[in-house]
């Protein structure tokens, strides 16, 4: 088996490092998504989850709240009407203003969600990340991380150090 790069490489390598883990574990959700033929991708339940937990939700929140470019939201939140799951309403104090809602259908698609995919999800995804070393927890290092990179972005840390110009 050939060596893995991206582990190899370290920190070098670390954000495409938990790309593929992301990934990997979208790809898993999405396969137990297809097994219940539930008509939703798994990049979309952020988006519902966060309809959710916080009510109708514009463009603009939505976009905070999951972490994902609006154009993004966008497209999610128009395919998410076309299976009926949303419905988005303009605003009534300013016509531009989008909002977004679960219909019958995507808050019976929630509820549904929660009593058996996300349970599973939770306990998959767990014991992965304990399998081995129950003490260590995943969450508490990406909490930290997150809150390092807000306080001085990779790039400002970068530029501690002037970057080298590359060769002509």
């Amino acid at each position: 088996m050939p060596a893995d790069l991206i582990r190899d490489f370290g920190y070098l390598t670390l954000g495409t490092r938990l790309k593929r883990l992301g990934d990997k574990l979208q790809s898993d959700v999405q396969l137990a998504i297809d097994v219940l033929n539930l008509p939703v991708t798994s990049a979309q339940y952020p988006l519902l989850a966060a309809l959710d937990r916080d009510g109708d939700m514009t463009i603009g929140a939505l976009v905070d709240a999951i972490g994902i470019s609006q154009p993004g939201v966008t497209r999610m939140v128009t395919k998410l009407e076309k299976t009926g799951l949303v419905s988005i309403k303009t605003g009534t104090a300013d016509q531009r203003q989008k909002f977004v809602t679960l219909t019958k259908d995507g808050e019976h698609l929630i509820a549904t969600s929660k009593e058996t995919l996300w349970r599973h999800i939770e306990k998959g995804v767990r014991d992965i990340c304990t399998e081995g070393d129950p003490t260590t927890d995943i969450l508490i290092a990406l909490d930290r991380i997150e809150q390092n990179i807000e306080a001085s972005s990779l790039f400002a840390r970068m530029n501690k150090h002037p970057l080298d110009k590359a060769p002509s």
